[in-house]
């Protein structure tokens, strides 16, 4: 086994545990002291842990498959491969933007391309008349406001992070029954480990072959990268669509294209709702979003 592997395999699954049942515990706590409580339990280099949602456990089994558990609910995942095989197809990851509105749809409704559908793309899909091959969606935050999108596309496999799971099991459980899912992580924010500095990853990746494309200076929380083992981890590159990159790549793609992804913070191409969270692709260009595509064009070339 690679150090890597060898890290990945060293979770801390029953202090985690311990930990959770503690703060569930102090649910009834005023919001001030339960954020306090937050930051004794889950230090600095814990932090990740923070955004599970509360009374969701997860069990990672020996076969790389996970269980999702709440009060009277389990379900579990598919490995990263098997859940929708290897992509020999042409791909198309259709974002939300606005430009999304002008695209012709027609050229992805006869099954030659492979669609990916990130976030709530699959009510613009699903407009069109298009079901998508596959969802993919990282951000808990998301989930909280717009998980209805993703019942626009019953039953299509869902690659989604562990934090976002942890909220879908909270807010629509039923969601995760309906359809198969895999979980993916950000690297150096894996459930039940504790991150680690740039330097101490690097020889950890350099000593297993090298699956991720590091950053020269740890400036970015580790959303910066490029990985080419995307069931070892993800790197956040500031948009869903970075990490529906490395998904598809992981999975054999070699033709794609990207439709939707504005990075402009000008709205989105459906409607939304009111209180929607705005767009902070804009403010994320320069440090996040165009060093992980220059990293990924580097790792990528030939």
């Amino acid at each position: 086994m690679d150090p890597l592997l060898r890290h990945l395999g060293n979770r801390h699954l029953s202090m985690a545990a311990l930990k959770f049942r503690l703060l569930d515990a102090a649910e009834s706590l005023p919001a001030p002291l339960r954020r306090g409580l937050d930051k004794t339990v889950w230090p600095f280099a814990w932090s990740h842990m923070c955004a599970m949602a509360r009374g969701t456990r997860f069990r990672i089994m020996g076969d790389g498959t996970w269980e999702i558990g709440r009060s009277g609910f389990l379900v579990r995942s598919k490995t990263f491969a098997g859940l929708v095989g290897k992509i020999s197809r042409p791909v198309s990851i259709v974002a939300s933007g606005p430009s999304a509105r002008d695209h012709p749809w027609e050229n992805l409704r006869d099954g030659r391309r492979f669609v990916i559908a990130v976030n709530g793309a699959p009510s613009l899909l699903s407009e069109s008349g298009i079901r998508p091959d596959l969802l993919v969606v990282t951000d808990s935050e998301f989930i909280s406001r717009g998980c209805h999108h993703l019942a626009r596309a019953a039953g299509v496999p869902l690659v989604i992070t562990c934090r976002a799971a942890s909220r879908l099991a909270s807010l629509a459980p039923e969601d995760l029954r309906q359809r198969d899912y895999g979980i993916i992580e950000r690297v150096n924010a894996w459930y039940g480990v504790p991150a680690v500095p740039l330097t101490e990853l690097a020889d950890l990746n350099a000593r297993s072959g090298s699956p991720f494309h590091l950053p020269a200076a740890d400036q970015h929380q580790f959303k910066v990268g490029w990985s080419d083992s995307p069931d070892r981890g993800i790197f956040a590159g500031g948009t869903v669509v970075f990490a529906a990159l490395q998904i598809a790549v992981g999975l054999g793609a070699a033709d794609i294209e990207i439709i939707g992804m504005d990075l402009g913070g000008s709205g989105r191409a459906y409607a939304e709702e009111a209180g929607a969270p705005p767009s902070f692709l804009a403010a994320q260009y320069a440090g996040t979003i165009r060093p992980s595509f220059e990293i990924m064009n580097r790792a990528l070339r030939g």
